[in-house]
């Protein structure tokens, strides 16, 4: 199937403004990242501007903003953490490996009260690496302004060139194997014990973490959510073909092997958790 040209994607998504951009991109064959290339410039309610996308260029201006929603994820699971970006006081906690944060785009899109703000970058294929988002009420002047800055001279809605996806890298397989659905009763039993946990969700190109106490544990069809002030996590249970805990370290792994959250536990009631899932 040929790759739609920008005016193409234009046209197809002025047809369906309401899908998510990854759903939206899934679905017509393209990646996210095209989407948006797309659309640089002014489109209906979207504004769209390429930017640098070096985290040691695009991070450290974040810090004058205080909170921000920062958003890690893999096809089967999301971390979004709201925090600061720098200093040690709730902070948005990354593993970064910068060779993969090679597009970037900001995005400025109408909504109902408002205008929401954000940064996103992909890699070479075109998947998402990070998002960070500009809370309500904070300083959208000062958030155009560092934008104005970042952007790169040249803004074209010409789609990046086509990069295959690479192959998905296993996850170790070491450790006792866990019965199905214990990633899911142990974030439930963390919250209902009052037992603090550690999450890990990341891609090639990032990893985003939690540690602390979670609190409302939630399903909501093939999800399983923690959706508390400051942390969501979306975890799709229907992904998971193996879990498996080394030591105090839980792994949850996809059908190709590949990781798709790490979870640990941060006092000794985690390991009574454990042992009750055998």
């Amino acid at each position: 199937m040929p790759r739609p040209s920008p005016a193409e994607i234009r046209a197809a998504r002025a047809e369906n403004t309401t899908a998510r951009e990854r759903d939206f991109a899934t679905h017509h064959g393209i990646t996210e990242a095209d989407l948006l290339a797309a659309h640089v410039g002014r489109h209906d309610d979207t504004e769209i501007t390429r930017i640098v996308a070096a985290p040691d260029r695009l991070l450290p201006p974040l810090a004058a903003f205080g909170d921000l929603m920062g958003l890690t994820r893999n096809d089967s699971c999301v971390i979004e953490k709201t925090g600061r970006y720098g200093g040690s006081d709730n902070r948005v906690a990354l593993e970064i490996r910068p060779e993969h944060w090679v597009q970037g785009f900001a995005m400025a899109r109408e909504v109902s009260g408002g205008t929401r703000h954000s940064l996103q970058v992909f890699d070479a294929a075109g998947d998402s690496v990070h998002k960070v988002f500009l809370m309500e009420g904070q300083d959208a002047t000062g958030w155009a302004a560092m934008v104005a800055a970042l952007a790169l001279p040249e803004q074209s809605d010409a789609l990046p060139p086509a990069c295959p996806r690479p192959a998905p890298v296993a996850a170790p397989a070491i450790g006792r194997e866990l019965p199905a659905g214990a990633a899911e009763r142990l974030m439930k039993a963390a919250a209902e014990a009052g037992v603090p946990v550690s999450f890990r969700v990341g891609n090639r190109g990032c990893t985003g973490s939690f540690a602390g106490l979670i609190h409302k544990v939630v399903p909501y069809g093939p999800w399983m959510n923690v959706l508390d002030p400051g942390l969501e996590l979306h975890l799709r249970s229907d992904h998971i073909a193996a879990v498996r805990a080394d030591g105090e370290t839980v792994r949850a792994t996809g059908k190709d092997g590949a990781l798709i959250i790490e979870m640990g536990g941060l006092a000794p009631g985690w390991a009574d958790l454990l042992a009750a899932e055998g």
